[in-house]
């Protein structure tokens, strides 16, 4: 990576001011044009109310605001009161300060929210994990060469290494939680950064023959996270009420017990959790064991510890196959039941129809809101029709029921509900949400679907995308659906908005905002 720095600044600020803030009181300051001797148009800063001046500092990034400040001194008006804010701490010793001086400021007072960008998190990345992720392009293979080359690479990471012996992010995070009374959000990111930073050493070691293996990265730092995360909430003695952490590697299942506690300790009282958890490559052995793992039940044993847990979300993504799911539902559920669960949304799951119907009505008195994407079914003598058709009016309180992506039956049978689209959904999906709650004929058709919302409004059509089949038997080959058929998105129907405007909470917000 090259040029500027996009790293993001210590906080960020949100664009909702308080429900609490009701006055519009109007500054009092010297108009703005005071500020600017060459501007002759209409004063518009000055009338308006401090919400919307706090809405403009919201959109921008915290050093420009910081310097709008002092060019404008009616944003100086802002007080703490009018802040709705996020702190945001990435893994270097710096952003880890800032951190510790945010939580000792008045601005700790109206901290509602974590942000822990995790990228740069690898204390984990040993010389043998090292070889994991990289491959001996040469016939050198010389493993001074090669440990030359790892020393290389890890001086990009020797900051990190200081950090964890000293135990500094722990300390920091600790620190916040303490000190922030409203602080119960914590969100947890994680992307390519090992991939990323090993492209930059490329040059520097490509002469010991060694280049990245694979366009995929190893997600340990979002795991590491998550426990140190934990830990401090748990010393802290902090409840969690909503956590989402993105981009998991397999070493979720293989902590240590200690560390599994940790994590399961802190998962207690949290109401709204969502993960993202990365699919391995079958060919790689070492992360395939990692899904004989979750066979043995321990991802559904980790969530089985929020059994306060109200909002759900659990995801697979990058699978190697788009016809393949290799998240299975009992890896999520094993036998564990929800009692308070609100919300659920899974994607990229493989099931059967009897597992999934039973999952779902051993939730049907408190399920309002069920998002399904891209399901896989494991029994070829299966079919999704027998689900549809046993979960029809089975869900009393159900207000949504949407289905997206491609459902993929078995002996070839599949469903194709499309993505959403600008917000929107596809005409089939809201037929099929209307069946589920309401009851009538199976959508099978678009003439039975437009049955199901008559007059709904088109507001987009689009090709549906290609469908994996095998012409010749071949998994690779493709099968590009005929130009007429095509998704038709349409508008909210106005018998479906109802949904919207009651208990739209806190954790109702944040569930929908990770879909």
């Amino acid at each position: 990576m090259t040029g500027r720095s996009t790293e993001p600044p210590a906080v960020l600020y949100t664009a909702q001011p308080p429900a609490a803030l009701k006055q519009s009181s109007t500054s009092s300051m010297a108009p703005i044009s005071n500020h600017f001797e060459d501007y002759t148009g209409p004063d518009c800063i000055t009338p308006c109310p401090n919400e919307i001046l706090h809405n403009i500092c919201s959109t921008l990034p915290f050093d420009v605001v910081k310097n709008f400040r002092l060019v404008c001194r009616i944003f100086g008006k802002i007080g703490n009161d009018h802040l709705n804010a996020q702190a945001h701490v990435c893994f270097k010793r710096t952003s880890f300060q800032e951190l510790q001086r945010l939580s000792t400021s008045d601005l700790r007072k109206s901290i509602r929210s974590l942000c822990f960008d995790a990228n740069r998190y690898n204390e984990q990345f040993t010389f043998e994990k090292w070889r994991r992720v990289v491959r001996v392009t040469s016939n050198i293979g010389r493993s001074q060469e090669n440990q030359d080359a790892y020393d290389r690479f890890r001086h990009y990471y020797v900051d990190q290494d200081a950090i964890v012996q000293e135990d500094l992010h722990v300390e920091s995070i600790a620190t916040l939680l303490r000190n922030c009374p409203k602080l119960h959000t914590v969100e947890i990111w994680s992307a390519y950064e090992d991939l990323r930073i090993m492209q930059k050493a490329v040059p520097v070691f490509a002469d010991a023959g060694i280049s990245p293996r694979s366009r995929r990265g190893n997600f340990v730092h979002g795991v590491h996270a998550i426990k140190d995360v934990m830990q401090a909430a748990n010393q802290t003695r902090t409840r969690l009420k909503r956590l989402f952490a993105g981009r998991l590697s397999q070493t979720l299942f293989h902590l240590e017990a200690v560390d599994t506690e940790i994590i399961k300790t802190g998962l207690k009282k949290v109401e709204c959790l969502s993960l993202e958890i990365d699919e391995p490559h079958p060919t790689t052995n070492f992360e395939a064991t990692s899904w004989d793992k979750l066979s043995e039940g321990a991802l559904s044993k980790l969530l089985g510890a929020a059994s306060d847990v109200r909002y759900l979300s659990v995801r697979s993504c990058d699978s190697w196959s788009p016809a393949i799911a290799t998240l299975y539902l009992n890896h999520i559920f094993g036998k564990h039941v929800f009692h308070y669960l609100r919300a659920l949304h899974l994607r990229s799951v493989a099931t059967n129809s009897k597992g999934l119907s039973k999952i779902l009505i051993e939730h049907k008195e408190t399920l309002r809101y069920v998002h399904l994407t891209n399901f896989n079914m494991v029994n070829n003598n299966d079919n999704w029709n027998d689900f549809f058709s046993v979960m029809c009016q089975q869900l009393p309180q159900a207000r949504k029921f949407l289905l997206h992506g491609d459902w993929k039956g078995g002996n070839g049978a599949s469903w194709s509900f499309g993505h959403m689209s600008g917000g929107k959904s596809s005409l089939r999906t809201h037929a099929m949400n209307r069946y589920i709650r309401k009851g009538g004929d199976l959508p099978t058709t678009d003439e039975k679907c437009r049955q199901q919302i008559p007059n709904c409004r088109v507001v987009e059509r689009s090709l549906r995308s290609p469908h994996v089949a095998s012409r010749s038997g071949h998994p690779g080959s493709r099968r590009l659906v005929n130009a007429s058929e095509h998704t038709e998105y349409i508008d909210e129907p106005d018998s479906d908005s109802e949904w919207l405007s009651d208990d739209e909470d806190e954790d109702l917000k944040f569930w929908k905002a990770h879909l």
